[in-house]
C-alpha cells in the first residue's frame, strides 16, 4: 500500500512540529499504562527521543511506539494526518536488520504489537507464521519465562511483566498452530510450561480491556479491576490446554480414551470459565460507578470478550474431534455455535476491541468446512437451510470486516470469494441432488447485502417454518465459471467430515487431458516441496491457507 507522505522524504523518518509532538506524547503517555503489564513504558526522555530523534533510538522503539499510536483509536482519530507518518516510521524500522539479528526485550515488544494488531503485516498466513516464529523464538533466546530484572528495586516488578509477555506470546503462538493447522516445530523445547509460574492476579489491576482509554488513563472507581486479569489467565489455561490437544493431534496415535479426558479438561474449562464471566458481568452491573447506574456500553464489551473466548473454545473442541466418528454431532454442533457467535461479535464491535488480526480472518473458516461437509454429506437433511443460512452467515461476516479492516480490502475480497465458492458449492450438490432448493425468507437474500451485523441477529427459526422448496431459476445462483474447483477442494480438510469422493459435477468444461496431467503433476512437485521445507499441515484440521495464499500469490503475477 503506497503512503501520502506529502512533501516528506521516503527514505528518512517522519519528525512531527514540536506543538504536535508533545501534544501526541501527551495522549501516548497515559495509554501506555494499559499495557504496563507486558512491556514496560519509555520515560519520558525516551518517549521524546522516539518522537522527535527517532534516527538515535533502536528500531525496536521505533516500532512499538509508532504501532501503538496506530492501534489506538484515541490517537489515530485525534491525528488522523499523522497515521501514514506512524506507518512509514514503521516500516522504515523494519528494514533495519537489528531487529532480527539481536534478541531485546524492546524488540520482542515490537513484533509483539505487529503480530497481535498489525494490520499492515500480520494478515497473510505466511507472514502471520513468519512473524509470530520469530518472535517465540526471541522469547526463547531470552528465557523469558524466568523473568528477573536488571536493576535494583526492580526485580519482582520485571519478574511478573516477563511472566505475563511470556505467556501472551504463548497464548498467541498456540492460537497461531491452530489458526493454520501447524505447530511450531522444537519450540519451548525444555520447557515445561505446566511448571512455569503465572503472574499475581493483582499484577493485572491496571489491565481494563473493557474501558475506553479515556477511563484506563483516567482511573476509574468501582469497575472489576480483576476482569481484564481474568480474560487473560482464562485465555493462557485455554492456550495450555490447545497445547495438549496439538501434542495428542501431532503424534498421530492419540487413544480415544485421551481424547475423552482432553474433552473433559475442555468442558470443565469452559463450565468455569463461563460461570465466573456471569458473576463479573453481575458484579459490573452491581459495581459501577455511583450514580451512573448500569454502564451498558461497557457490559457490551465485556460480553464481546466473552463471545470471543467462547468462540476459542468450541474451535479447539471442533479440531480435537476432527476424526473421530462418535464425535460428529458434536463437532457439527459445534460449528454451529461458533458460527452463530459472529455476528454478536461484529455487533458488539468497539474501538476498545482490538483483535488478533489472522484470529479474526482465518478461524470462522473450521467452523464453516464442518457445516459445509455436513450439508454436503447429508444433502436432504432437516437441517440444510439453517446450516446454508450459516455459511451465508460467515460470508456477511467478512463483509462486514472490510470496513473495520480497511487496510485489507484486497484479502477481506478473497476471504469473501473464498467462501462464496463454497456457499455455492453447497446449495448446487443440494439442489442437483434433491432435484429442489430449500430457501427461507433469509436465504432468498443477496449476500453482496450482508445482514446489518451492528443490530442484533436471531436466526430463523426453521422447525417452525418449514422452508419453500422451489427449483432454482437464476444460473447465477449457482454459477462457479472460471473457479479451479479442483484446487480449491484439495485445500479443504477431509477429516473434518467433508469426504473427497463427493461429485459436484464441476468438472465440465475445464481443462483437457494433458492440462491435468500437468496440473497433476505440478501439484505433486508443490507438495514435496512443501515436505521438504516442513511446511505441511500435520495436523490436517484446518484449510490449508499457505497454499490457497500461494494459489492467489501465483494469480497476480
Amino acid at each position: 500500500m503506497s503512503l501520502d507522505l506529502g512533501p516528506h522524504d521516503n527514505r528518512q523518518y517522519i519528525i512531527p512540529s514540536l506543538e504536535t509532538g508533545n501534544l501526541i506524547i501527551s495522549k501516548f503517555t497515559p495509554l501506555t499504562l494499559f499495557a504496563s503489564p507486558f512491556f514496560t513504558p519509555p520515560s519520558p526522555r525516551l518517549l521524546s527521543t522516539i518522537i522527535f530523534s527517532p534516527s538515535t533510538v533502536a528500531p525496536g522503539w521505533i516500532i512499538y511506539a509508532n504501532y501503538f499510536l496506530l492501534s489506538s483509536p484515541i490517537t489515530a482519530t485525534l491525528f488522523p494526518s499523522s497515521v501514514p507518518h506512524w506507518r512509514h516510521n514503521v516500516r522504515l524500522a523494519l528494514q533495519n536488520a537489528s531487529l532480527y539479528l539481536h534478541p531485546s526485550k524492546v524488540n520482542i515488544a515490537a513484533f509483539t504489537m505487529l503480530s497481535f494488531h498489525g494490520e499492515d503485516f500480520a494478515a497473510s498466513p505466511n507472514v502471520s507464521w513468519m512473524l509470530c516464529s520469530h518472535l517465540c523464538r526471541m522469547a526463547q533466546a531470552l528465557r523469558l519465562w524466568e523473568g528477573g530484572g536488571t536493576e535494583e528495586g526492580e526485580g519482582e516488578e520485571e519478574k511478573q511483566r516477563g511472566l505475563a509477555l511470556f505467556w501472551a506470546i504463548y497464548n498467541m503462538e498456540k492460537c497461531c498452530a491452530l489458526t493454520f493447522g501447524r505447530s511450531q516445530v522444537g519450540l519451548w523445547e525444555g520447557v515445561d510450561v505446566e511448571r512455569v509460574e503465572m503472574p499475581r492476579g493483582e499484577w493485572f489491576g491496571g489491565f481494563r480491556p473493557h474501558l475506553t482509554d479515556q477511563r484506563r488513563a483516567k482511573g476509574v472507581e468501582g469497575v472489576d479491576a480483576e476482569f481484564g486479569g481474568y480474560i487473560f489467565l482464562r485465555n493462557v489455561e485455554l492456550a495450555k490446554l490447545s497445547g495438549r490437544v496439538l501434542e495428542y493431534l501431532g503424534k498421530g496415535e492419540g487413544t480415544e480414551e485421551e481424547r475423552e479426558v482432553l474433552k473433559g479438561r475442555l468442558a470443565e474449562w469452559f463450565r468455569e470459565t463461563d460461570e465466573t464471566f456471569r458473576r463479573g458481568v453481575e458484579r459490573e452491573r452491581q459495581g459501577g460507578v455511583p450514580g451512573a447506574g448500569v454502564d451498558v456500553k461497557r457490559e457490551k464489551v465485556m460480553r464481546l470478550y466473552e463471545f470471543t473466548v467462547k468462540f476459542r473454545y468450541l474451535h479447539v473442541l471442533i479440531i480435537l474431534t476432527k476424526d473421530s466418528p462418535g464425535d460428529r454431532g458434536l463437532r457439527v454442533e459445534s460449528a454451529r455455535q461458533a458460527i452463530g457467535i459472529l455476528p454478536m461479535t461484529i455487533s458488539g464491535w468497539d474501538p476498545v476491541y482490538n483483535g488478533v488480526i489472522w484470529h479474526l480472518l482465518y478461524y470462522p473458516f473450521t467452523p464453516f468446512f464442518v457445516v459445509f461437509g455436513h450439508i454436503v454429506t447429508n444433502p436432504r437433511a432437516e437441517t440444510v437451510p439453517s446450516d446454508l443460512r450459516l455459511l451465508e452467515t460467515v460470508v456477511e461476516y467478512i463483509i462486514a470486516l472490510q470496513p473495520l479492516l480497511t487496510l485489507l480490502r484486497d484479502l477481506t475480497a478473497k476471504l469473501q470469494k473464498t467462501a462464496e465458492i463454497f456457499l455455492r458449492l453447497a446449495r448446487r450438490h443440494v439442489a442437483e441432488t434433491t432435484g429442489s432448493m430449500p430457501f427461507s425468507s433469509a436465504l432468498q437474500e443477496d449476500v453482496t447485502h450482508p445482514t446489518d451485523f451492528s443490530q442484533p441477529q436471531h436466526q430463523p427459526d426453521l422447525s417452525q417454518h418449514p422452508p419453500e422448496m422451489v427449483m432454482p431459476d437464476q444460473q447465477d445462483f449457482f454459477s462457479l465459471e472460471g473457479v479451479d474447483i479442483d484446487r480449491f477442494l484439495s485445500w479443504v480438510p477431509q477429516p473434518m467430515g467433508f469426504p473427497g469422493d463427493i461429485d459436484f459435477g464441476v468438472g465440465d468444461g475445464t481443462a483437457g487431458e494433458e492440462e491435468e496431467e500437468e496440473e497433476e503433476e505440478e501439484e505433486e512437485e508443490q507438495q514435496q516441496q512443501q515436505q521438504n521445507r516442513g511446511v505441511k499441515r500435520p495436523l490436517e484440521a484446518t484449510f490449508d491457507w499457505f497454499s490457497w495464499e500461494n494459489y492467489y500469490a501465483d494469480a497476480t503475477q
